[in-house]
């Protein structure tokens, strides 16, 4: 009879520590890569000196990956060549930071960001038709045709944007 309690009680102790140890639905999702998600300008904005492009990933695949907090821009190319730029992140008057969240992706699910770039200075813009990023750093990056017009103070890298991914379609309304 003591035996059987015993290996009654160690039985329950296994199972209880294996409920324990299961990982949780959002632990077991990997971060979304370049190879996970497709991209495409959704909509664009401007004014203020300023203008939006809302880039709109959509997730293929099976696996579920998510997106979370602001993409890295690896590289902006112009019709002349990749060029210097520096990212910036937060809000803009025309493309507000949305609420952190972790954005789960399904197949065909959505989630958006912007890229927002002054036109403010007096040196001649010029015209971005191209960027490289990733949805999170560190990841493997996608790219996506864009025409978003910039400048810069004298001697000074392009500066670029970046909101937070938030879920859908994004749209300047």
């Amino acid at each position: 009879m003591r035996s059987a309690l015993l290996g009654a009680l160690s039985a329950i102790g296994v199972a209880a520590g294996s409920l324990l140890a299961a990982p949780t639905a959002h632990a077991a999702v990997a971060p979304c890569t370049g190879d996970d998600l497709v991209a495409r300008v959704t909509d664009t904005d401007a004014g203020m000196s300023e203008q939006v492009v809302y880039i709109t990933v959509r997730k293929t695949g099976r696996k579920r990956c998510y997106v979370s907090g602001y993409p890295f821009l690896a590289r902006m190319v112009a019709k002349s060549g990749t060029k210097v730029f520096a990212q910036a992140k937060g809000a803009t008057p025309l493309a507000p930071d949305p609420p952190r969240e972790r954005i789960i992706l399904k197949r065909g699910k959505r989630a958006h960001f912007t890229i927002s770039a002054s036109t403010a200075y007096d040196t001649a813009p010029i015209t971005f038709r191209r960027v490289r990023f990733a949805p999170i750093a560190g990841v493997a990056p996608l790219s996506v045709d864009i025409r978003l017009d910039a400048d810069r103070a004298e001697g000074q890298p392009y500066v670029f944007t970046t909101s937070m991914f938030a879920r859908g379609v994004g749209t300047a309304d």
